[in-house]
């Protein structure tokens, strides 16, 4: 057995080994150590999930404008003989104007006539006139007149139509 390595030589220094100077490792110590790393590893999941983006919230959906602008003339149908036409090109002004300013985001519900004429708006032309007509059917003395209010309001559920087709075309 010549391949063999010699045996390493025991020396003999007089040092105890360091398990006997040692005390051993207490219960306790070995659980503290337990515990930290379980709540270090539930410390970086409570992190990581704070840091994740926050789930996206469905907006509630956008009132229907045309309706709204649609019910508000479908009322009025029924006042043409008790009202005068002031009162009914009142309201269907802000029929259409209200139409306008949430469909269109088109500021014309806070103008006045004057102001909404002199910017730029892209409304067709028939839309303009109606809304120049309602501007001076409101501020003109008036007396009830179901023929006349019926043509305006007429009037303005087209010009609705028009509104919210050509609306709903350029989405």
């Amino acid at each position: 057995m010549a391949d063999e390595p010699a045996p390493l030589p025991i020396l003999e220094h007089g040092i105890a080994p360091p398990e006997e100077l040692l005390p051993p490792t207490p219960w306790w110590v070995w659980s503290v150590i337990g515990v930290t790393i379980i709540l270090v590893l539930l410390g970086i999941l409570w992190t990581r999930k704070g840091i994740q983006p926050p789930t996206e919230e469905k907006a509630p959906p956008l009132p229907d404008y045309y309706r709204i602008a649609k019910q508000r003339l479908d009322l009025l149908e029924g006042q043409f003989s008790n009202h005068p036409l002031s009162e009914i090109a009142a309201e269907a002004s802000l029929a259409v104007r209200g139409f306008l300013a949430g469909a269109l985001a088109e500021p014309a519900l806070y103008e006045t006539t004057e102001e909404f004429s002199r910017r730029d708006v892209h409304l067709p032309k028939d839309a303009a006139d109606l809304l120049n007509d309602l501007n001076t059917t409101k501020y003109s003395p008036s007396h009830a007149s179901p023929e006349l209010a019926e043509e305006l309001v007429n009037r303005c559920q087209a010009c609705l139509k028009t509104l919210h087709t050509a609306n709903t075309l350029g989405k």
